[in-house]
């Protein structure tokens, strides 16, 4: 007779991106819960539009925004003045990089409620990206399977106020 040896199980990297995590801090730090609906607009209809800027290349650039800028044409990357010939009374902040890693440092520990397996995103080319990897192998079926623990996963983070993209894949580079 030969042992039983299981079945290999193949790995699973549940990758977190959170594209507003600086504008969705300052949404939070300003309003608490109460501007967590699915669009800030219908919480706070005379808030501005808050975008998150830096210098690039010699230029104050928008590096984060919120969805109500995006309503207004506002994209990534764009200057700042040319920003503020669409939206004359954009809320601007500065770049606090430290204040981001922090916080998503918090998310990272609060996310071991699902897998103790949990990394930032630490790729060069994600230093602004504010993502995270989990390796939820193994660890699927006590929320009902993987669709159940997206689900749970990306409710709960709304709830909390923030933006995520979510993708589960064998690999981390998949």
């Amino acid at each position: 007779l030969q042992p039983h040896t299981p079945a290999p199980t193949r790995q699973r990297i549940l990758s977190i991106v959170f594209p507003s995590l600086p504008t969705d801090a300052i949404h939070r730090a300003r309003w608490g819960k109460s501007w967590i609906t699915d669009r800030i607009l219908d919480a706070h209809p005379d808030a501005p539009p808050v975008v998150v800027t830096d210098t690039v290349k010699n230029a104050i650039r928008i590096i984060a925004l919120d969805q109500r800028a995006r309503d207004n044409g506002v994209r990534l990357n764009q200057s700042l003045s040319d920003a503020r010939a669409l939206v004359p009374d954009l809320d601007c902040h500065p770049a606090d990089d430290a204040r981001n890693k922090a916080l998503l440092l918090k998310i990272a520990g609060w996310c071991e409620r699902y897998t103790p397996l949990v990394a930032l995103d630490s790729a060069p080319e994600a230093e602004r990206n504010h993502g995270l990897f989990m390796d939820i192998t193994g660890c699927a079926h006590l929320l009902g399977g993987e669709a159940g623990l997206i689900s749970d996963l990306e409710t709960r983070l709304r709830a909390q106020g923030f933006h995520a993209r979510l993708c589960l894949a064998d690999t981390p580079g998949a």
